[in-house]
């Protein structure tokens, strides 16, 4: 159930961080993107606060040139509550990290 609307299969808030930690990036549509697959299974997925400090490093090494940001989208009316966003829902959060 999620958000009072019954839905089967899994979700990333049904495993650990280790759980997740343990997967790794694949290329969704090899037969489209087939050069991507050579990365297949190479990179964890990240956590948010590796994105965020990734985009930090990088605008660092970068001086002058456009910075990078990262805008916080919840994907469900629950998840916009928890983090205080009332309204927001899937139209994502108004917030936007400075970095």
């Amino acid at each position: 159930m999620i958000d009072d609307e019954t839905m089967d299969g899994w979700f990333t808030e049904d495993f650990t961080l280790g759980e997740l930690r343990s997967l790794r990036a694949r290329e969704r549509l090899p037969a489209l993107r087939s050069a991507n697959s050579e990365f297949d299974g190479r990179f964890q997925v990240p956590t948010f606060d590796e994105i965020m400090q990734l985009a930090l490093d990088t605008n660092r090494r970068r001086p002058g040139q456009p910075k990078i940001g990262c805008i916080r989208r919840p994907n469900t009316p629950r998840i916009s509550a928890l983090w205080a966003c009332p309204g927001s829902s899937s139209a994502g959060d108004p917030r936007q990290v400075r970095l």
